[in-house]
């Protein structure tokens, strides 16, 4: 993930109170990241 797609989901989760509680909860970065692909944020590099 690019700098600046992980300042734009980092700016959502503080904005999204539905989505910060889901990243508290994700089991794992890669649902983290799975969480962010799903708000148009892709992670181009691998885990």
């Amino acid at each position: 993930m690019s700098e600046s797609a992980l300042a734009a989901f980092t700016s959502l989760i503080q904005s999204d109170c539905e989505l910060r509680e889901q990243v508290r909860q994700a089991p794992t970065p890669a649902h983290i990241l799975k969480l962010a692909s799903e708000k148009g944020h892709v992670s181009t590099k691998p885990l």
